[in-house]
């Protein structure tokens, strides 16, 4: 077996990394204890239960709006619902309703079907495959979860 000349240097170089890491990294996670006559002020900021939902409301403000035209004109006629939300300039739309499942259900398959959808289980409860033969979108997918408000839907368009 032949060794090359740097095999040495770069094994040497390996051992020192793994002592430097053995070594190392412990050190740094280790703390002192404090001393008695220090006073310690929380680092922790407080945060409110009214800031966090400020900060929902904001983040959610940029998803809200209504669904484009070609949206509520091919897939489904979604601003009656609670809590609409839009991404993907339209093509992925959430919302609730108080409806209950079964029938919320019926009423989105039903509607699919008039704008021209085969709506195609997926083997997933409460979730369909959706394809039209034309159209701004031809493929869908539709999920409905219950959740404390009712029940919320997810539609993916492409």
């Amino acid at each position: 077996m032949r060794v090359y000349p740097n095999f040495y240097k770069a094994l040497a170089i390996v051992f020192a990394l793994i002592v430097l890491f053995a070594v190392g990294i412990p050190a740094l996670f280790t703390t002192e204890a404090p001393d008695a006559n220090t006073q310690h002020v929380s680092e922790t900021p407080s945060v409110s239960l009214s800031d966090i939902e400020t900060l929902t409301e904001e983040t959610l403000s940029f998803y809200r709006g209504e669904a484009p035209a070609w949206f509520s004109h091919e897939v489904l006629e979604v601003n009656s619902y609670q809590d609409l939300l839009l991404a993907n300039d339209g093509k992925l739309v959430s919302f609730t309703s108080s409806q209950d499942l079964s029938t919320l259900s019926q009423t989105l398959q039903d509607e699919l079907e008039q704008h021209g959808w085969t709506v195609v289980d997926s083997g997933v409860e409460e979730c369909w495959t959706c394809i039209k033969e034309s159209g701004t979108v031809t493929w869908g997918c539709v999920q409905i979860a219950s959740v404390p408000a009712g029940n919320a839907v997810v539609v993916s368009v492409c």
